[in-house]
Order: structure tokens, then C-alpha cells, then sequence
């Protein structure tokens, strides 16, 4: 472990560099910039170490080839500091085209049986990484420009040594250098490509779960997987649902006397465990209005007994708001309404999707909620003759209900074990 510690401030060169030039850009621009920042470092150091091969071999005879590599290690570097200044598609383009260049006048001095040719294999690939799908004439013509290159150095130098005439020796060190330094840059380049792109499946992955979190939480699941398989308008009538509006009593004045804070804190917490509830007996939240809470069973998938989960749902809500803690307890009653029977359903919006309910059983529902008793569940008439038989209710009798007339209540009370 201790060569890493000596190796560190190398690694953190490394990503200082890369680094060079990102600010807000979107992730894919960074993994550009950072890819073109990352490909010119190497490409220094690949400069460098043939400098230090050609001087040591033969400093005087090399000098040009030398000095031409120093040349451009100050235009990489130059290059570094435009991508640092924002100029990302000037910087691009000059990360791949002055390599090529630095290629075709070497192979011009060295011969290309140097094999210095082989590092023109590396445009392609550079230009599919750092150029984005708005940039794809950069993406075709600079890999047809280290072609034409290529053949012009291949046919045109190919015949010599160069004009440097290197020995023997020479050319064949050059040679495995160049196979070794072009697999090495390749080789990293997409070392490093590939684990960003590992990254950012990651990235992905954790997003995608994230926003299907978020949309189970606005639509039912069987929803979003026909959303998925394509439907556009989805609407459907039930024979038999049942709804549950639930109120919470004296929420409105007390709003009058919190703070925003708490009164948003307070109702959260009471509908924390609306939802729990709803989560327990596969109910369906549809919405909340203000201080009513709205749910139904039956839906989106029918069920033979849906009046039956209802009743259980709010028997269990009630207990629980009756057992709130103290710095609760005793602020809150609730009053629950409930009734059963057909219904449409269906997805609404365009921008922010709703999963909502329509017909005479949701105004009814509601209209057993406002017209009930606080800390009782009033149904109607509907869904006690679908639970008579397995459960305890109190007839209230007949209401004059708002929109409704006349209508024959109960109050609910308990299961028969």
C-alpha cells in the first residue's frame, strides 16, 4: 500500500485535469469535456516519452522530430486551457486534428516504417466520445481526414526512412512503441469511457427507481404498466366499487390559530397514516382535498369485496385517530362516509397525470361524509345490505340528503368476529 500513497498526487493530477472546463453542463457534455481533457493529457504524455526515447537515442540526429513534439505539447497544452475557458468544440476539434498533423509530420521525418502510423487509429474512436449527435460532421469528417492522412503519409513516405534517416535500430524500437503506447491510449481511453458509462447506468438505474417511486405514488401500478404498453386514453366503468371519504373535524379553525408549519406538519402526520392504511388494505388513494381525504376499493382491479376492505380500512382509521399521542389526541375527530356501487375511473391531464373517479357513487360517498357524525362512520344503504351479515351497524334512518332527498342510513360500528 505504500506506493499508493506516492502515486496519489499523480492520481490527483489526473482528475484535476479531467476536470478542467466543467461547470453546469448537462452529464453527457461533462463525460465529453472530461474525455477530451483526458485524451490530450495522454496524448502529452505518449509526446514526452517519445522525446525522451528520441533523445536519448540520438539527440542531434532526432532534434526536429524533437522539437516538433514540443511544439505541440505547448498546443496541448493550449488546448487544456480553452476547454478550461468553454471553448469545448473549439478545444475538440483541436484535440483531434493536431495529433493527426503531429502524425503526418513525423511519419514525413521518421518513415512510416516507424509505425507511427498506427496512432491515426485512434480518431475514430476519440471523435464517436467526445462529439455530440449535433456535432456528427466532426464525428464523419475528422476520421475521413486521418484516412486521407494516413494514405498521403502511407504512399507518399513509405518508400524511405524519412528525412531523418533513423537507424535501423531506432525504427524498430519506435515501431513496438508505437503498438504499445497505441494500445496503452486506446486501451485507457476506453477503460475510463466504459466506466463512466458504468456510472452513469448506475446513475440511471437509481433515477428510473426514483421516478417510478414518484409515479406509483400519483397512479396505481396497473395504470403505469398500460400507460407503458401504450394506451392513450384509459377510462373504465366498474359494476361495483366502494368509496370512502374521510374528514377531519375542526381542521379548518384550527388552521386559523397554527403556524403554516405546523399546520402542514399536523395534517401530514394524520395523512401518513391515512396512507399506510390504504397501502395495508390495497385501497386506492385518489386525492386529498384540503382536510378530506379520499379512497376507493374495487378499483382499478375489480374485487368481489371491495364494500368488505372499505369497512375494515376505516374501522382501523378510526381506531387510529383515537389513539393518537396527546400533542395530537383530542385536537382531531374524524367523520367517515361510505357507499357502494358503479363508477367510472380513468387517467386525466397531460402535464401532470390524475387518477380520478367520476358518477353518482363518488357524490354520494361524499354526501355520507358532510352529512355524517363526527367520530362515526355513516354508510349508506347500498353497502350495509353488502355487509349486514359480517358486520355491526347502527340504523340511523332516514336523512334528507343535500342533492339526494331522502335517503336510509346506518352507522357502522364493528366486525362480527
Amino acid at each position: 500500500m505504500a506506493y499508493a500513497i506516492y502515486l496519489m498526487p499523480l492520481f490527483q493530477l489526473w482528475e484535476w485535469l479531467s476536470n478542467l472546463g466543467i461547470s453546469d453542463q448537462g452529464d453527457m457534455e461533462v463525460r465529453r469535456i472530461k474525455m477530451t481533457n483526458r485524451m490530450v493529457t495522454l496524448v502529452i504524455i505518449s509526446t514526452l516519452c517519445f522525446n525522451v526515447l528520441y533523445s536519448v537515442y540520438d539527440l542531434r540526429g532526432l532534434l526536429p522530430a524533437i522539437l516538433l513534439n514540443i511544439g505541440c505539447i505547448v498546443v496541448y497544452m493550449l488546448i487544456l486551457f480553452i476547454n478550461y475557458r468553454g471553448f469545448h468544440l473549439l478545444a475538440k476539434l483541436m484535440g483531434v486534428i493536431i495529433p493527426n498533423l503531429q502524425l503526418f509530420f513525423l511519419c514525413w521525418m521518421l518513415g512510416t516504417q516507424s509505425g507511427l502510423g498506427m496512432f491515426f487509429l485512434g480518431t475514430p474512436l476519440v471523435s464517436v466520445i467526445i462529439f455530440s449527435a449535433k456535432e456528427r460532421i466532426a464525428i464523419y469528417a475528422l476520421p475521413l481526414m486521418s484516412i486521407i492522412l494516413y494514405l498521403l503519409a502511407y504512399f507518399l513516405f513509405s518508400t524511405g526512412t524519412g528525412i531523418l534517416n533513423p537507424v535501423n535500430s531506432l525504427l524498430v524500437i519506435v515501431h513496438v512503441s508505437s503498438f504499445i503506447g497505441c494500445i496503452l491510449i486506446i486501451g485507457t481511453i476506453v477503460l475510463v469511457y466504459y466506466k463512466d458509462i458504468v456510472h452513469a447506468e448506475k446513475l440511471l438505474k437509481i433515477e428510473h427507481k426514483r421516478s417510478e417511486s414518484l409515479l406509483q405514488n400519483i397512479l396505481p401500478k396497473v395504470i403505469i404498466n398500460r400507460l407503458k404498453e401504450g394506451e392513450k386514453t384509459i377510462a373504465d366503468r366498474y359494476d361495483g366499487i366502494t368509496v370512502v371519504f374521510a374528514d377531519i373535524v375542526g381542521f379548518t379553525v384550527l388552521s386559523n390559530v397554527l403556524s403554516p408549519k405546523e399546520l402542514v406538519s399536523k395534517l401530514n402526520h394524520i395523512f401518513s397514516i391515512f396512507d399506510k392504511l390504504v397501502d395495508r388494505y390495497e385501497l386506492e388513494k385518489i386525492k386529498t382535498i384540503g382536510d378530506a381525504y379520499m379512497a376507493a376499493s374495487g378499483l382499478p382491479e375489480a374485487r368481489d369485496d371491495h364494500a368488505a376492505i372499505a369497512a375494515d380500512f376505516a374501522l382501523h382509521l378510526q381506531d387510529e385517530m383515537n389513539n393518537l399521542d396527546d400533542n395530537l389526541g383530542k385536537i382531531f375527530k374524524i367523520r367517515i362516509g361510505i357507499h357502494s356501487g358503479e363508477a367510472v375511473a380513468g387517467i386525466i391531464g397531460t402535464r401532470k397525470f390524475s387518477y380520478d373517479v367520476w358518477g353518482d357513487t363518488v357524490n354520494t360517498a361524499s354526501r355520507m361524509e358532510s352529512h355524517g357524525i363526527s367520530g362515526e362512520i355513516q354508510v349508506s344503504q347500498s353497502t350495509y345490505h353488502l355487509l349486514k351479515k359480517t358486520y355491526i351497524f347502527e340504523e340511523r334512518g332516514m336523512l334528507e340528503i343535500k342533492g339526494k332527498g331522502q335517503m336510509h342510513t346506518y352507522l357502522l360500528k364493528e366486525k362480527i368476529n
